[in-house]
């Protein structure tokens, strides 16, 4: 009995496996729907970008569009990037965009794409110099001026290698206390007009509270992600330690092997292999002290790891304003992040999704000219959800409108309310409340929400997917660089099969075989000759998947060439 229980356990899954699978799912479908936010960033990027460039904008920034020069020459240094790819279609130029196309007749506007790539280059290099020197913004939300700082910084090996950037902001207030806040704030300010003199002596300390705030920098975040990094290290070197002895093992037996073969040769009067063979006597007597030398270098990897330097690369006057227009654009820009973040939550759970917030907008859906809702997502299935959206730059109250609250009230069921807190974040929060009339409104006709009362109501998180899997927990030692919940699988393929085969112990190689048959992990490593794969690793696959001797040899000394694969096979 027990026999059949584990086997239909091992078909059917256990009791509950759904369930318990639903958070991961959900952490899953979450990066799908901060996947689909990213065309919103660089569409701000390249209309802010462009005419600071020279460059105007042609066409619709939500289909295709092209970049046509304003000043002479503007396009010029976009041009050596259309004429030199053979990847791009004809009259690229003018066949842009920022969302993913679906053939290949557009170029996908993209961070790692060249014309992104050169977009940013050319305004780093043009206005690198001015973000340095500062400018005064307007923040309607505050009632006291205070210095903004933004700086990069780095993680670094001893021999400068940079393992992990970071750009941090820093507030830095009248009284001079400092605070970490997001980049993304800053997003939502707008130029001042003028340079508001009564805050110009705040101003003049600028220079002064630049040296401190870097200090703060290097006390408060650098050096504790410095000692965060280095912990991880530590906390994962047995079973890479484990991983590289392996390596020396097979090495140690591949050699041991080519040693009885040359013999047999000898005694069989070859003379031609005596050479060969006294070069694997000596290369077995290596063996040890390249071990100890790989393994010495493990160990004394993490206090390689250096703070690198922090560099500045803007600051910033900002000031209050008690205008109530500054207010409502503000507030304006606040909302469009909220819907940003609803419809990319919608679109990566599989629905069809309608921006009905105006009346041209909601006639062209077929609707009402003010139908009491911003968005309508209709499911495959047929389900639909008339979709109200609320955002707030932190936390605060929800104001329900009359109109807003009737629709609630006839809608009931198919009549959501999406709260998107922390718009001016790095990482915004949705609460969705489904049929608030019953769950939150009272009976009056308009009401105001308390951010308490929704979070109780509501739901957070992200709905599961069925597109990719998260990874499993035994990988999450080879991702220290990343959140391993933003990762999944088959979505970060090469990724995870290039860690699990550099780094991976007996569990996580276990399951990545399980995963890709090992065909398809020889046919990875060729189609990438070897690349990312030291000399060990290489003869260690070798063996494993049955790869062909002569490619090996020639990764090999290829690796062995290069500086990561020299230190790691002397």
């Amino acid at each position: 009995m027990d026999a059949i229980s584990e086997r239909d356990r091992m078909r059917f899954g256990g009791h509950g496996d759904v369930k318990q699978e639903l958070p991961r799912l959900r952490a899953a479908t979450g990066q799908e729907a901060l996947r689909r936010l990213l065309p919103g960033y660089v569409r701000h990027f390249v209309e802010a970008a462009a005419p600071a460039l020279g460059l105007r904008l042609d066409g619709d920034l939500d289909g295709l569009f092209a970049l046509r020069p304003i000043d002479r020459g503007a396009l010029d240094p976009l041009w050596e990037v259309f004429e030199n790819s053979d990847d791009y279609p004809q009259d690229a130029s003018a066949k842009l965009t920022v969302y993913r196309p679906k053939g290949d007749d557009a170029v996908f506007v993209h961070p790692g794409e060249p014309v992104f790539e050169r977009l940013r280059s050319l305004a780093l290099e043009r206005f690198s110099v001015d973000a340095r020197r500062g400018a005064p913004f307007i923040d309607p939300t505050t009632s006291k001026p205070y210095l903004v700082f933004v700086a990069e910084f780095s993680i670094v090996r001893r021999q400068g290698e940079s393992i992990h950037n970071r750009l941090v902001a820093l507030k830095v207030d009248h009284r001079g206390r400092f605070e970490l806040c997001p980049v993304e704030h800053f997003l939502l300010l707008r130029g001042c007009d003028r340079f508001p003199s009564e805050h110009v002596s705040f101003a003049a300390r600028a220079a002064e509270v630049e040296l401190l705030a870097g200090e703060f920098l290097r006390t408060n975040v650098a050096e504790p992600l410095l000692a965060e990094r280095r912990d991880e290290l530590r906390s994962t070197l047995s079973e890479r330690e484990n991983f590289l002895t392996r390596g020396f093992d097979f090495q140690a037996a591949e050699l041991a092997s080519s040693r009885r073969s040359l013999t047999e040769k000898v005694q069989h009067g070859q003379a031609t292999a005596r050479t060969t063979l006294e070069r694997v006597k000596e290369q077995q007597r290596a063996l040890d002290q390249r071990k100890a030398a790989a393994v010495a270098a493990l160990r004394a990897e993490p206090d390689e790891l250096a703070v690198g330097g922090i560099l500045l690369l803007a600051r910033a006057l900002v000031v209050p304003s008690s205008v109530a227009a500054e207010l409502e654009r503000y507030d304006a820009h606040v909302e469009a992040i909220a819907m940003q973040v609803v419809r990319a939550f919608e679109e990566a759970a599989g629905a069809m999704v309608r921006d009905v917030s105006t009346a041209p907008k909601a006639r062209a859906a077929g609707l009402s000219d003010y139908p009491g809702f911003d968005l309508l997502a209709v499911y495959p299935s047929g389900h639909r959800r008339a979709i109200e959206v609320k955002g707030r730059a932190g936390t605060g109250e929800v104001d329900v409108s009359a109109n807003e609250w009737a629709r609630a009230c006839n809608l009931r069921d198919e009549y959501w309310l999406h709260v998107v807190f922390d718009c001016a974040a790095a990482y915004p929060r949705l609460v969705r409340v489904q049929d608030p009339f019953a769950k939150l409104l009272a009976k009056s006709g308009g009401v105001i929400v308390t951010p308490r009362d929704i979070f109780a109501a509501g739901e957070t998180g992200w709905a599961p997917t069925s597109e990719a899997s998260p990874l499993p927990e035994l990988l999450r030692s080879l991702f220290w660089d990343h959140r391993i919940e933003d990762l999944r699988w088959p979505t970060h393929r090469d990724l995870v099969i290039g860690r699990v085969l550099q780094s991976g112990g007996t569990d996580a190689i276990a399951w990545l075989r399980s995963a890709v048959p090992d065909v398809d992990l020889a046919s990875w490593i060729r189609g990438r000759h070897g690349h990312g794969l030291d000399a060990r690793q290489l003869r260690f696959w070798q063996v494993v998947l049955k790869l062909p001797e002569v490619d090996v040899d020639g990764w090999v000394a290829r690796a062995r060439e290069s500086s990561w694969g020299a230190r790691s096979a002397s």
